[in-house]
């Protein structure tokens, strides 16, 4: 699932060096769950963690 918990597992993964697939009920949900992605990595990049 791509909620608030599948979303900061996928994420973990993903800076771990794995490729991620993350997989949802439905279009929007993943929408919703690769958005939270996105903002952390932005909020890392911005702190110069990534």
């Amino acid at each position: 699932g791509s909620g608030l918990m599948g979303s900061g597992i996928a994420e973990v993964l993903a800076r771990s060096g794995l490729d991620v697939v993350v997989r949802d009920i439905s279009d929007e949900a993943v929408a919703a769950g690769r958005g939270r992605i996105e903002k952390s990595f932005a909020k890392g990049v911005e702190r110069g963690k990534l």
